[in-house]
């Protein structure tokens, strides 16, 4: 998509797609009109709504049909089509404003954006510098569809960009080509040319209909598919040469205008783009260019020369590319979910303004350094590559310093030194002492930090009334000499009850067994807090329960291990466990003593996506330990209820000095939204063995 503010006459031209209509005899405002409205759908849709407006299926139809209508006059007139002429001075205006949106967004990813997302944000730079952004994103298999969340990149609108600058390139060779064949046939340009582009039309179309549903994430950025937009527009400035009859000019403007506007609310958010639901736009704007002012005073074209509306028309390249990366950039640093009417008004408003900042970027950069003087093929590719250069070089330089990081990133190596995790907190680690790592374990090993909480139990160690889903395993202590104490029997057994929560406790479990010599048989079941029978619970969870009760009552280990509390993500953020004690009474009365650990904070996002999307330090992936959980209230009415059975409480290693957050001493303490990491569990078992001695008097 394209817009300037310099007027809107057909122009001679063959930069007239990317820099506006002045010049030439006939003067078409309403061009001007419809390229205002498509951008206020585009940005429209991008702030408020779900799905795909059409709007940058009518830019491509536009563009094509002044590219087409240029070049087609030089061809007839007998005038050179002097394309590398064409393609150096419309590059170099179309990437003046472009460069200066890449650098304002490689500045502000420095400045607000998470590290994580630099990687990625410094190759898409240079992508849509390049004009071949689509390309990537086709790659990363980005899904389009998802709209403009805060997960999308701040350039991912520049896919369009990218699709129009190849078309730019391709199209002009092609009308070269249908000059050539023209001139070795005695044949009429005009009906070479219309059968290039129709043939463009048909086979582009057609695979685009077939294509689009197979896959249709990478399939949207895809230029192949696309093609038959620019060739539609092409088609109507090749065929549609004389006035048309009021009557059928009427029709056509206002049939036009309605499939324009009606598209993004009419085909959903579930329509897939550029299949067979793309002509709906594409046609409309067809139809507009087709039907000029020939309807007269009743015609659609009176509408849309409005003069608000040509102004915006006017500046709708540059509307166009500032509104979505602010728009990012407020999703990013605000954590909202879609943006206010009055933000999106704002944005659109400072979106107006910057474009006037670009509009006189490029004229400087294009202004002739004399009235006398006509910018020459040299000087405009000379121009061209210093634009590409003046962005390529600080990504390329961002690029090396990340680059870096990483390197350095990857040569500590994964020691407690440069990992201390909960040591931190514990106050047995000098703080001052940590170094700027990135966290670990990185996303991609997320799937190990399950905890393990040994080998499954054999079928005679298996309890009799176990069900399907009900989950047994025995942990042998390691001996010194890395072996298992199979020759020496355990000095004690610990048994281990509950859900997953219970579970990640298995891996500083395990490691306070090795240091005491306890052998530790856990009992569990999903999303199953142990307790006495409960009303709340399902059938199956309250089943379990009491077939664990009785095997730990057969077993007569030395103590127990179970979770008192449960947090939550809403209210009062924690609560006791209903009928905990119920659950745990039989032990006590057999002599087994009974420890509770308290849970974990539970938090309503995934804790890696969030430090992905908003970084380890952002106020929206932490909290205030009181706020978090329920503070010093669940442990006072802990004692009321469950007197004489000791609360083990570690959130003050997971909310060090009150704050919960995601990273403690340089590891991330969640593996989702309510997990504790493996490698994060292992940094608490002193403290762990520390407090179970205590509270087990051992």
């Amino acid at each position: 998509m394209q817009a300037s503010r310099q007027g809107s006459r057909i122009s001679t031209r063959t930069d007239a797609p990317s820099q506006g209509l002045r010049g030439g005899p006939t003067r078409r405002t309403e061009i001007q009109g419809l390229r205002g409205l498509a951008i206020l759908l585009v940005v429209g849709f991008h702030l408020w709504g779900t799905g795909v407006s059409g709007g940058v299926d009518v830019f491509f139809v536009v563009s094509a049909y002044l590219l087409t209508l240029s070049f087609t006059r030089k061809a007839e007139s007998g005038k050179p089509l002097d394309l590398l002429h064409y393609w150096s001075r419309t590059f170099v205006r179309l990437l003046v404003p472009v460069g200066i949106v890449l650098l304002s967004v490689l500045v502000a990813a420095i400045a607000f954006y998470p590290r994580s997302r630099w990687e990625a944000l410094w190759e898409q730079l240079l992508a849509a510098a390049t004009y071949r952004l689509n390309w990537n994103l086709a790659e990363r298999s980005v899904d389009y569809y998802a709209g403009g969340g805060v997960n999308s990149s701040s350039v991912q609108h520049m896919w369009s960009l990218a699709v129009q600058g190849q078309v730019f390139v391709i199209f002009p060779l092609l009308i070269a080509l249908a000059l050539l064949v023209a001139r070795w046939t005695n044949r009429s340009f005009r009906t070479v040319a219309v059968v290039v582009f129709g043939a463009v039309f048909v086979v582009s179309l057609t695979t685009s209909v077939l294509v689009t549903r197979l896959d249709p994430a990478p399939n949207y950025f895809d230029t192949r598919l696309r093609l038959w937009e620019f060739a539609l527009g092409a088609l109507v400035a090749l065929v549609v040469t004389r006035p048309l009859p009021r009557r059928l000019a009427v029709v056509l403007g206002w049939t036009g205008l309605v499939a324009v506007v009606s598209t993004g609310f009419v085909v959903g958010p579930n329509a897939l783009f550029p299949g067979w639901v793309a002509i709906i736009p594409t046609v409309g704007a067809a139809l507009l260019l087709m039907a000029k002012d020939d309807g007269g005073d009743h015609g659609a074209h009176v509408p849309l020369r409005v003069r608000w509306l040509t102004w915006i028309g006017d500046r709708s390249y540059g509307i166009y590319l500032w509104h979505w990366p602010m728009m990012i950039t407020y999703l990013l640093r605000t954590g909202a979910q879609d943006v206010p009417i009055h933000v999106g008004l704002a944005i659109f408003g400072l979106s107006v303004v910057l474009s006037l900042g670009t509009e006189q970027a490029v004229a400087f950069v294009t202004r002739p350094r004399s009235a006398k003087q006509k910018a020459s093929t040299r000087r405009e590719l000379v121009r061209l590559v210093a634009v590409v250069g003046v962005v390529a070089l600080p990504v390329t330089a961002a690029q090396a310093w990340t680059d870096s990081r990483a390197r350095a990133q990857a040569s500590y190596e994964r020691t407690a030194e440069n990992y201390p995790g909960a040591a931190v907190p514990a106050g047995t680690y000098d703080e001052t002492a940590l170094p700027d790592l990135e966290p670990i374990p990185m996303w991609s090993e997320v799937n190990a930090e399950w905890g393990s909480p040994g080998e499954a139990c054999t079928e005679e160690q298996l309890p009799d009334s176990f069900q399907d889903n009900s989950e047994c395993f025995v942990y042998e202590p390691e001996t010194q000499d890395g072996g298992t104490g199979e020759g020496a029997e355990p000095q004690r057994t610990v048994v281990l009850l509950g859900d997953s929560h219970a579970k990640q406790l298995s891996e500083p479990l395990k490691a306070v067994a090795d240091e005491q010599n306890w052998r530790v048989v856990s009992y569990l079941y999903p999303a199953c807090r142990y307790a006495g029978e409960t009303e709340g619970n399902t059938e199956e969870c309250n089943r379990f329960n009491a077939a664990a009760q009785e095997a730990v009552l057969e077993l007569e280990p030395d103590a127990v291990i179970a979770q008192g509390t449960r947090s939550t993500m809403d209210g009062d953020r924690e609560e006791l466990v209903a009928n905990w004690y119920e659950g745990v009474e039989p032990f006590e009365d057999a002599d087994i003593p009974v420890v509770s650990v308290r849970d974990n904070p539970r938090w309503d996002r995934d804790m890696y996506e969030c430090v992905d999307l908003y970084g380890e330090h952002s106020p929206l992936c932490s909290d205030s330990a009181e706020d978090a959980l329920s503070g010093q209230e669940i442990v006072d009415a802990w004692g009321e209820e469950n007197p004489g059975v000791p609360l083990v409480d570690l959130t003050d290693l997971y909310c060090p000095d009150g704050h919960c957050g995601p990273v403690v001493g340089n590891v991330m303490v969640y593996r989702n939204m309510d997990h504790i990491t493996r490698t994060f569990g292992l940094t608490t078992a002193p403290v762990l063995e520390e407090r179970l001695l205590d509270a087990l008097h051992w």
